[in-house]
């Protein structure tokens, strides 16, 4: 495998994977003010429930759309692994949501954009690695660890 046609082929996985992630973010976003305008709901929890939705999203779609190899054939294993990336980065999503609104004093908006863009990156790389990798490269890595 050269490293040019990983390299491509990541770049184009990661291209659909920030179109993805748009469409998951309008979903996440959406759903945050409604929930904390509308119904006056906890900005945590509310980003909470928002994280959740916008991940489910982003899981059909990717499964669909985005990565062309499945490293995993249990759908049940692969969605379970999905979503502990998808809780390790909602921690990290409310320490930062917490840190920049309580602390910073920034607009629960402009923090949420703030945030989506650290998550953006740490899924798509956890994701990526965890589920979503070529079978040659699964396999070099075998052979060549032996």
């Amino acid at each position: 495998i050269r490293k040019s046609s990983i390299m491509k082929n990541i770049l184009q996985e990661f291209s659909r994977y920030l179109g993805v992630g748009s469409l998951a973010f309008v979903t996440d976003f959406s759903l945050l003010a409604g929930l904390t305008s509308l119904l006056n709901m906890n900005y945590l929890l509310a980003t909470l429930l928002a994280f959740l939705a916008g991940s489910w999203v982003n899981y059909i779609l990717s499964i669909c759309w985005v990565f062309k190899h499945r490293a995993l054939t249990n759908q049940y294993t692969e969605f379970s692994i999905f979503v502990l990336v998808g809780v390790l980065t909602l921690c990290l999503s409310m320490v930062c949501m917490s840190f920049l609104v309580q602390w910073l004093g920034i607009h629960l908006l402009m923090a949420k954009c703030i945030t989506t863009s650290l998550t953006l990156v740490t899924n798509f790389a956890g994701r990526r690695i965890l589920l979503f990798r070529q079978p040659e490269l699964k396999q070099k890595l075998l052979v060549s660890s032996n």
